[in-house]
């Protein structure tokens, strides 16, 4: 069989946003109940958005259907995938095109999105973040980047995904020291057994 891994992330912040997201959550679910393919799921997605949920919102969203250590991947403007192949240990990032969800409904969006198929390997790392993680600042406001990212990925992945998991989050809490936090962090690691 197949399984969905998606994330993403809604226009503006707090309550409102929020429940936005959970109106997006349960078009997801509903859609995704009947058709398996990110493309068809996102465009569908992006059809409904302007139907069921007000004006305005928008959302960026990263879509992968897995089978067989086969990923159909589609990104509608979220932020890339980072792909640490264990066969050239080293990480890249999946950074094909598309536009967020809700900004046109005119075509363009379908027109925009480009399906990525990777075909992974033992080993092999897929993480999937949002910009909150990669945005988080220090107190000299600097941010923590996608550079340190893979870094940390490629450094540690030997190790299953919940250390690796650990590991960021530490290391995210290092970095960040005293400063503020202003957005949320979330992330998914696969490794392929």
């Amino acid at each position: 069989g197949s399984y969905l891994i998606s994330i993403g992330d809604v226009s503006g912040k707090g309550m409102s946003a929020a429940l936005q997201m959970v109106q997006v959550r349960l078009l997801f679910r509903f859609i995704s109940d009947s058709v398996n393919d990110p493309k068809e799921i996102l465009s569908s997605l992006n059809k409904n958005i302007f139907k069921y949920i007000r004006k305005g919102v928008y959302f960026t969203m990263t879509l992968a259907e897995v089978k067989d250590k086969v990923l159909r991947i589609c990104r509608a403007g979220h932020t890339p995938l980072i792909y640490y192949s264990s066969k050239n240990t080293s990480c890249s990032l999946i950074n094909q095109k598309g536009m967020a969800v809700g900004l046109c409904s005119n075509g363009l969006f379908e027109s925009s999105l480009e399906e990525y198929i990777l075909k992974t390997e033992k080993g092999d790392i897929i993480t999937f973040y949002s910009d909150g993680l990669t945005e988080t600042m220090n107190s000299a406001r600097s941010e923590f980047g996608i550079e340190r990212l893979k870094e940390l990925i490629c450094n540690n992945s030997f190790k299953t995904p919940e250390e690796i998991k650990m590991i960021i989050l530490e290391d995210i809490k290092k970095f960040r020291g005293y400063a503020e936090v202003h957005d949320d962090i979330t992330f998914i690691i696969l490794k392929i057994k």
